[in-house]
């Protein structure tokens, strides 16, 4: 969840002063150092995945049928076939679209009868819509790993603050004041933070607030910025795909197991390094056999 026009138009956020950083670029400094080779600075802007392409039965994902499917995930599809595949992009004349008919007159009116008006509507082939879809799949991946990306920065940002590493202040959203004294860490000890994140503001009135918004912005400490930014594992900061990464680990050492790896990664979330784990398992097969350790023989 994010302010689009607030996340793309950088040039209008408030200058760093004194020594703090306005939050919005903390964000994107810690999301830069937690996915070094991944990070785009694009994070905030992604589009939510189509929900509404598969449905679930006993386990299995099913498409479903297209009448089912709404008018904007519809649109959504031929979008993006157009711009990923448009050699594939084929449309026939809607079944469901209104037929032409002439003219009413005013004969027609006085006699009372029924004209359907309309314009010729397109739609996808069946074949069309299949290669749409299976666009839409590769589409969802990339957007929920960029969503992943952005939730595993805020949550860095947000426990930092809350265990007191990172100091935060606030500004009046004019500005033309001092920042405010730093404000307490415990402001942070809640379930969801994403409304602090929307356009990196908060009122200090009701600090437990989930709503939007609010009329200060928030800054926090540049130097415990740095000092926190150059803590984080230097596995990750190597610059190195992360799949990369974890299958030189497990060559160096057999023993390691994928609980032992995955607590090399810190800012990553579970389906985060699930995705570069089976990058990782594609290059390097041993990785498949990296489960729980065995139990030594007695």
């Amino acid at each position: 969840m994010s302010d689009s026009k607030f996340w793309a138009n950088e040039d209008d956020w408030f200058d760093d002063a004194y020594g703090y950083v306005f939050l919005a670029r903390a964000l994107k400094a810690a999301g830069k150092a937690l996915h070094p080779a991944e990070w785009t600075g694009t994070e905030p802007l992604t589009r939510e995945p189509l929900s509404d392409l598969w449905f679930v039965v006993g386990g299995r994902k099913l498409l479903q049928p297209r009448s089912s499917v709404s008018g904007p995930s519809v649109a959504e599809v031929r979008r993006l076939l157009l711009i990923h595949a448009p050699e594939k992009l084929e449309e026939q004349l809607s079944t469901n679209a209104p037929r032409l008919q002439p003219l009413r007159t005013a004969r027609d009116a006085s006699r009372g009868s029924a004209t359907v008006y309309g314009t010729p509507r397109m739609e996808l082939t069946d074949q069309s819509w299949i290669d749409g879809v299976e666009v839409a799949a590769r589409e969802n991946e990339r957007r929920q790993a960029a969503l992943d990306r952005y939730a595993g920065a805020q949550k860095f940002l947000k426990e930092a603050i809350r265990d007191g590493k990172l100091k935060f202040v606030l500004l009046p959203l004019r500005g033309g004041q001092p920042f405010s004294p730093p404000m307490p860490a415990e402001w942070w000890n809640v379930k969801d933070v994403s409304n602090r994140f929307y356009k990196c503001q908060m009122d200090p009135g009701k600090p437990d607030s989930p709503h939007i918004g609010g009329d200060r912005w928030i800054f926090v400490d540049g130097g415990d910025l740095e000092k926190l930014l150059a803590s984080i594992s230097p596995v990750v900061g190597s610059g190195m795909p992360i799949s990369r990464q974890i299958a030189d680990m497990k060559i160096k050492d057999p023993s390691l197991v994928r609980g032992d790896i995955a607590k090399r990664f810190p800012g990553l979330s579970e389906r985060e390094f699930d995705m570069h784990w089976k990058r990782a398992a594609e290059a390097l097969p041993d990785l498949k056999k990296a489960g729980r350790p065995r139990k030594s023989l007695q």
